[in-house]
């Protein structure tokens, strides 16, 4: 008899304790709503993370497909609370324009009006008390039509006919890369080691890594924190073999077969950039320089990087 006695005391503090939470989740708990993605033409679009509490900061991650450019991102509160006395404040710095057209100006700023979200130039925005759609449109790069409707049009560096063309133009509508003016893309220049941290973290979904003192702090953390990069040398030249070392690392270092016999220089690559070689070349990633010469010292230039993003999303 004392057993059932207990067993139904149990059961009624059980119930007790559901009870209560059920309550404190109904009135206190703070609730995650849930982000929707929808995609018009051809791409890919993901959020992160994909619920949010109000207030939080959500990234959006775009990937034209092959001959796309991202033309718009609208974000959509399915039932905002537009009188929910929150703690951060509607700023007329949010705003967003793809950088099909972003000249570094807050030229276009979003308007508040009925349910729109606004979004930066980070493809960042701020979960409100709602849940959210995503609204992400790709659209046909019309280059092929007209020069003047080309992306990178606008940089003077870049002609028409150039090899890397299409790779920049994947670049800047991706927002992986920016030209270093209005004007210029620098297509020739070297890029750095923290250049090359703030690409790879920009293709990771992360797009608020720039705000650190100096601008590249944030990026140069978050590489080491995930093993990609030592962080030291911040601004020296990252050659083909680092730059290589880097996207392998990044790619989570797969299991590579075969060897680099058939390059003449093949002896120039260090002992623990080797496998990273093979691994590049193999998937297609980086070519020979020259047919047979993989030149693994040589500097990695802006456009060279803009070409392996162009290929890494068809990995």
């Amino acid at each position: 008899m004392r057993k059932y006695r207990f067993a139904a005391l149990f059961l009624a503090v059980v119930l007790a304790v559901s009870v209560l939470s059920t309550a404190a989740a109904a009135h206190g708990r703070p609730t995650r709503y849930d982000i929707d993605v929808e995609v018009e033409g051809k791409g890919n679009a993901w959020t992160s993370p994909t619920r949010a509490y109000a207030g939080d900061t959500v990234s959006i991650s775009v990937r034209p497909a092959t001959g796309y450019y991202l033309k718009d991102i609208t974000v959509v509160a399915d039932d905002y609370d537009w009188d929910w006395d929150d703690d951060w404040e509607l700023d007329d710095s949010w705003f967003f324009e793809p950088s099909h057209w972003f000249d570094g100006s807050t030229s276009s700023d979003d308007d508040w009006d009925g349910w729109e979200v606004s979004v930066n130039r980070w493809k960042e925005f701020t979960m409100p008390r709602s849940d959210v759609t995503v609204y992400v449109t790709f659209a046909i790069d019309t280059c092929g039509a007209g020069w003047t409707d080309c992306p990178s049009y606008r940089y003077t560096d870049v002609g028409s006919y150039a090899w890397y063309h299409e790779a920049v133009d994947y670049a800047i509508d991706s927002g992986y890369m920016e030209g270093v003016s209005k004007t210029r893309f620098a297509p020739n220049d070297a890029v750095t080691r923290a250049m090359t941290w703030m690409v790879l973290g920009r293709v990771s979904g992360r797009w608020n890594l720039e705000g650190g003192s100096p601008w590249y702090a944030d990026a140069q953390t978050w590489a080491k924190n995930n093993g990609i990069s030592d962080g030291k040398n911040p601004t020296a030249v990252v050659t083909r073999e680092e730059l290589a070392t880097m996207l392998y690392r990044w790619y989570g270092s797969p299991r590579v077969y075969g060897d680099l016999d058939d390059y003449l220089d093949r002896g120039d690559v260090s002992s623990w950039a080797e496998k990273a070689m093979i691994w590049a070349i193999d998937s297609g990633l980086m070519d020979g320089m020259g047919g047979r010469t993989l030149s693994p010292q040589s500097p990695t230039t802006r456009a060279q990087l803009a070409v392996i993003l162009m290929r890494l999303n068809n990995l």
